[in-house]
């Protein structure tokens, strides 16, 4: 009985099948033997006859059972590679059916016919169209088809996803095996008749009776173990196709079934891997936070994800079978994909929502859309849009307030300083001299802390911007020295400057904020120092930037205090005994200044000194220095050289109507006072004058308004142009631009230096002048 098992086991399916036709034809002889020989022959001769026909039917049809069940699970493995057009993973799956050697050719088409796989013969090359009329008819239309041609079973089956034709699998299976099994069948059918026929008469009925019984018996056991494999394989391939990629099939038998049932389940295991089930596509649109829905081509919802309904259908209706369009105002399927689109969602209570729409196209025509809810940042970027503005509110009210400010402190300092220059004019005694001189020191004084608060302010407020003129670095210089050399004098410190050979005669940008960081440091360096001196050296680094280094030979600054020097209101020592006033702004403005200029500054110290460095980025040199001589004594030269003016002076503040008047007469011109901008219109019009002073703040009308009022008449009645002379206490770059935005030729800001005006003056009547010949000459 093992022997018998062993066998079955191990035997080709065509050796079963000869054995359990064997059995039953042997089972057969005998009975037929029994009954007589000539009988027995003819209806031996018969019943092979017959028994030919029923087997070669009943092989053809195994063979034909066969070739759907490999056709169909190719259908199965191949509808997602083809649809993906993914060779690799269509030859994996046609490669392992390929190796029984009953399988000649597998094909693979497209919907057209083109063979895009022809394993393992090669016969066919990929991308032809077979032109056999079998070929034709197998690749048309979208059922099985089975064909005998010669010695081949050819089986096609249609390749289909979501009822369209992807394309065909064509299994040519040989029959040359079920021949020959017929044929030895056949010789061994008359072989046993035969020796029936001349058994027949020695056998005894039990034994016919015995043997029919036994031949049912084994015959039916045969056919069901033969049976069984290629029922589990069906089986298999149908909960397969159904959509359940755990199955697997038993192989227990190493023939062509068992290669096939191995060849089935590496492909389940492949596809168990490589897609995503039901379930875990379940899972992961539940755990995405935002709203996702799954629609075909006409808009109706197949599937919402838990998000989704929590938004759009909190009461918990079913959204599926719905229209897109209830919840989604602008699907815009057509223009899919597109990602980012700014919409909203619908609920089923009415609520918007605003969104971000994505819409992507997938197989078989449907559309995954989903949503991003920006409410939050909308709402964020509303109240960062309030805050900006509240904000530009905030700073152009600080502004404002600056420059009110600015003119409010300037203008009785421009009075107080005023008159002390004129006082000083005056005739008088030795002491009388030595106070007033100490009271415009502590003026100045005043207005240099004035204006550090009103820098820090207009810093701090971003205010502040820089001008871009041609300057000459070795005169600025030259002039803070000359301006700190009686501080120097009356110490008894030394106070030397050098500009190395390599810095340029010119460079463009802002001499005066230059000007004002070194006479910050200098002038902290004279006032730290009791014995020795300052000095201050220019150079040239190799990347052109401009290198200062003021260094002093006083008390030295502790190493933990060097890094808040330069913080707002921060001295080394704040202690109320210290020995040194000020207010901590002036190294704060100026490493702010230097930072706005391009470049960095540093302090080195210890206790016999300290040493600053900074660098700022100026423009390349463009050339010579033009502008104003800045020597003190050429001041004063050009000053005494201006002639004798006709000048309209708008002013509403009695002090400075007096200062600017009495300023300018001793210069030898003729004043005319305006106590505000409607009386300098008034006095304008009646002509005379060869320039005006225009304050900008006056009652009834400001300085804007009566420039632009002259500057119409003017227009309007083709009158000679009259230059007029901004006269402010503000001291915003802005207010310099808005004075020429509105006509006016020039500016001076309060406390008004009288070299500083008369230099004004003449700058202001040369362009005049150089106009006016302009204007005068021939065209060409």
């Amino acid at each position: 009985m093992m022997s018998w098992v062993y066998l079955f086991r191990f035997a080709t399916l065509t050796n079963k099948a000869a054995l359990f036709v064997a059995c039953l034809v042997a089972v057969t002889a005998a009975i037929v033997a029994g009954i007589g020989s000539v009988a027995l022959y003819r209806q031996t001769e018969d019943m092979e006859r017959r028994q030919r026909e029923v087997l070669a039917a009943a092989l053809g049809s195994e063979a034909e059972r066969v070739g759907h069940a490999v056709a169909e699970l190719l259908v199965g493995a191949l509808a997602t590679p083809l649809d993906r057009f993914d060779l690799a993973r269509m030859i994996d799956a046609v490669t392992p059916v390929t190796r029984d050697k009953r399988i000649r050719y597998v094909y693979v088409t497209d919907a057209a016919g083109v063979i895009l796989i022809d394993a393992p013969s090669g016969r066919k090359a990929m991308g032809s169209r077979p032109d056999d009329a079998v070929s034709r008819r197998a690749t048309t239309g979208t059922t099985r088809l089975t064909q005998r041609t010669g010695g081949l079973l050819e089986t096609s089956a249609p390749i289909m996803t979501g009822g369209r034709v992807l394309g065909y699998v064509r299994v040519g299976q040989s029959m040359d095996e079920t021949t020959a099994a017929l044929d030895v069948l056949a010789s061994r059918t008359s072989n046993l008749a035969t020796d029936s026929m001349r058994s027949a008469r020695a056998q005894a009925s039990w034994v016919t009776v015995a043997m029919a019984a036994l031949a049912a018996a084994l015959g039916l056991w045969l056919v069901r173990r033969a049976l069984r494999p290629v029922a589990v394989l069906v089986e298999g391939t149908r909960r397969l196709a159904a959509g359940d990629l755990s199955v697997r099939v038993p192989t227990a038998s190493s023939d062509e079934l068992g290669l096939l049932a191995q060849s089935f389940n590496v492909m389940a295991s492949d596809l168990d891997r490589s897609t995503v089930s039901r379930t875990e596509m379940e899972a992961t649109l539940a755990a995405i936070p935002n709203p996702v829905i799954v629609s075909d081509g006409s808009g109706t919802i197949i599937r919402a994800n838990p998000a989704a309904h929590g938004l759009l259908t909190p009461s918990g209706a079913r959204m599926e079978g719905r229209a897109l369009a209830e919840f989604v105002p602008e699907p815009r399927l057509r223009e899919a994909p597109y990602a980012n689109h700014e919409s909203s969602l619908l609920a089923e209570h009415g609520a918007r929502t605003p969104v971000l729409l994505s819409a992507t196209p997938m197989p078989g025509g449907r559309y995954v859309v989903v949503a991003l809810d920006i409410a939050d940042r909308l709402r964020l970027e509303n109240d960062l849009r309030r805050a900006r503005i509240e904000a530009e509110s905030s700073s152009h009210a600080k502004g404002e307030f600056l420059a009110n400010m600015s003119h409010e402190i300037r203008t009785p300092m421009n009075g107080v300083i005023g008159m002390i220059d004129l006082t000083l004019d005056t005739p008088l005694s030795e002491e009388q001299k030595d106070l007033l001189g100490t009271a415009r020191s502590s003026a100045e004084s005043l207005l240099t802390i004035i204006n550090d608060i009103l820098d820090f302010s207009k810093i701090e407020a971003g205010r502040m911007e820089l001008e871009y003129i041609a300057f000459n670095p070795r005169r600025c210089l030259e002039g803070v020295a000359r301006t700190l050399d009686p501080i120097a004098r009356k110490k008894g410190l030394t106070l030397a400057w050098h500009a190395a050979p390599e810095v340029a005669e010119s460079y463009m940008g802002d001499e005066g904020r230059l000007r004002q960081v070194l006479l910050n440091l200098m002038a902290n360096g004279l006032k730290f120092t009791e014995r020795g001196g300052v000095s201050v050296t220019c150079g040239v680094e190799p990347c052109g930037r401009l290198r200062f280094a003021v260094h002093d030979t006083g008390i030295g600054i502790p190493k933990e205090k060097q890094a808040a020097i330069f913080e707002a209101f921060s001295q080394a020592d704040s202690t109320i005994a210290r020995r040194f006033g000020g207010t901590g702004l002036g190294l704060s403005i100026s490493a702010k200044l230097v930072s706005m200029m391009g470049g960095t500054i540093s302090v080195d110290s210890c206790p016999d000194g300290s040493t600053f460095h900074f660098m700022i980025d100026l423009k390349p040199p463009v050339g010579e220095v033009g502008g104003l001589p800045q020597a003190p004594s050429e001041l004063m030269r050009l000053a005494r050289s201006v002639r004798s003016l006709s000048i309209l002076v708008a002013e509403d503040n009695a002090v400075n109507q007096k200062l600017i008047t009495r300023l300018l007469e001793k210069q030898g011109h003729r004043v005319t006072v305006a106590a505000d901008g409607a009386a300098a219109m008034r006095e304008a019009s009646k002509g005379g004058f060869n320039l005006a002073l225009m304050d900008l703040q006056m009652p009834e009308m400001d300085g804007f308004s009566a420039t632009a009022a002259i500057r119409q008449r003017e227009d309007a009645e083709g009158l000679a142009r009259l230059p007029i002379i901004a006269l402010t206490a503000h001291a915003f770059a802005e207010d310099r631009d808005r004075c020429f935005a509105y006509g006016m030729d020039g500016f001076l800001s309060k406390p008004v230096r009288p070299a500083e005006l008369a230099a004004e003056l003449e700058r202001v009547l040369a362009a005049a002048d150089a106009g006016s010949r302009t204007e005068s000459l021939p065209p060409e």
